[in-house]
């Protein structure tokens, strides 16, 4: 299945394409508080270059969260306008569950440096996965593999895409995943409390 997948959710871009023989991934790094601007490029140049059309897309794909808000939401925004207007399903995967792929037997930890000594984590136990906001003591009291990412990993984000192609897993629209309130709605809610 051809398909397009995309991760805003960090600094860097990632971009994972399969089409036909074809696996192209690539890595932006020019992306830190830019992804509006040159997001919808990035994509037109990588398909060009390989002499492919949107329109050859069978599936698209997105990392809905956690992250950077307005990454999350540029990304969500992108490949829902491009679902829409192709009529074409979505994949949406969390930013956590793509480490998952490199480890299919363990249970593991995975984790987003929020700073402030804060995490957001995906807790992999057998089946099962939890979501958690994590200060540095809570993560020390979980039992599992940590792995810590650090930026998107195109090459993952291509790997999962196809684990949930072959599981089916579509929805017709992504909706960002938020473990928390962007600093902005904090600091409204600690506005609105102080009056």
């Amino acid at each position: 299945m051809n398909f397009l997948a995309i991760d805003t959710t960090m600094d860097c871009i990632a971009i994972a394409i399969s089409y036909g023989e074809k696996k192209i991934t690539k890595l932006i790094n020019e992306g830190k508080k830019r992804h509006n601007t040159i997001l919808l490029s990035a994509i037109e140049n990588l398909l060009t270059d390989n002499d492919i059309k949107l329109e050859d897309m069978d599936a698209f794909g997105v990392v809905v969260g956690p992250g950077s808000f307005t990454g999350i939401r540029v990304g969500v925004a992108v490949i829902n306008a491009m679902s829409m207007a192709l009529k074409k399903p979505i994949i949406g995967m969390t930013a956590l569950e793509l480490a998952k792929i490199n480890y299919p037997d363990e249970d593991i930890l995975s984790l987003i440096d929020c700073r402030h000594q804060n995490y957001y984590a995906a807790y992999f136990k057998g089946e099962s996965v939890e979501y958690l906001a994590l200060n540095q003591t809570e993560l020390k009291d979980i039992p599992a593999k940590k792995v810590l990412i650090e930026k998107p990993d195109p090459n993952l984000l291509y790997l999962t895409m196809n684990k949930k192609i072959s599981q089916k897993d579509f929805i017709k629209k992504a909706k960002p995943f938020y473990l928390k309130k962007s600093s902005a709605e904090r600091e409204n809610e600690r506005k609105t409390s102080q009056k």
